[in-house]
């Protein structure tokens, strides 16, 4: 069952009067939203299937995710035209290994394409004459906000206690309470490391 902002509240102000520390409700909802967010991105959690969206309008090699897979994209994982799988290069810089003047190059379907930055992805070759113009897409999309005590975390429930960890250490910080802060980083190091693969 999806935990509720008032949930994750509760137990939040619980662990923070240990340490003599109380909190408005509004800035918590603030600090639960940027943690929701921080951890859906690094751990890749809220996961959908949209579609990608090309135009033949010009030689277009670069395209807004918002604009060609959706607003609600953080970053694409993969790319499929029917049951062929588009081919992601790593680096965007790297699509030169397959051809010298790749930016130039125009053709009627996708053969590879690669993120670019947080909010762009590359695609070679130019689609000008399609075969396809839609392809499916699988993307990490971003999380609802959360502002009110009705809310619930797009998170599972097995990760909420990353939640708690990380606004607790949020708030510490901002106090500069080093010493506890120190404390609490390790313990969040020793319980992620599960879900990054060790990192």
């Amino acid at each position: 069952m999806a935990r509720t902002v008032q949930w994750v509240e509760t137990r939040l102000q619980t662990r923070l009067r240990a340490t003599s520390l109380t909190i408005s409700s509004a800035s918590l909802y603030d600090v639960m939203d940027k943690v929701q967010k921080t951890l859906n991105h690094a751990l890749v959690r809220k996961v959908t299937t949209g579609t990608l969206t090309l135009s033949t309008a010009s030689a277009q090699s670069f395209y807004y995710t918002s604009a060609a897979i959706g607003t609600d994209c953080i970053r694409p994982l993969a790319v499929y035209l029917s049951s062929r799988t588009v081919m992601e290069t790593p680096g965007w810089g790297q699509i030169q290994q397959y051809d010298r003047n790749w930016f130039n190059a125009t053709g009627t379907r996708l053969e590879t394409w690669s993120p670019v930055g947080h909010n762009m992805i590359a695609v070679y070759p130019s689609v000008v004459t399609a075969d396809a113009t839609t392809y499916t897409c699988v993307y990490l999309q971003d999380t609802t906000t959360l502002n009110s005590t009705a809310d619930t975390f797009n998170l599972a429930d097995d990760d909420i206690d990353l939640v708690l960890d990380l606004c607790e250490i949020v708030w510490l910080s901002n106090l500069r309470l080093y010493p506890e802060v120190k404390a609490k980083v390790e313990k969040f190091q020793r319980t992620i490391a599960p879900y990054v693969g060790g990192q």
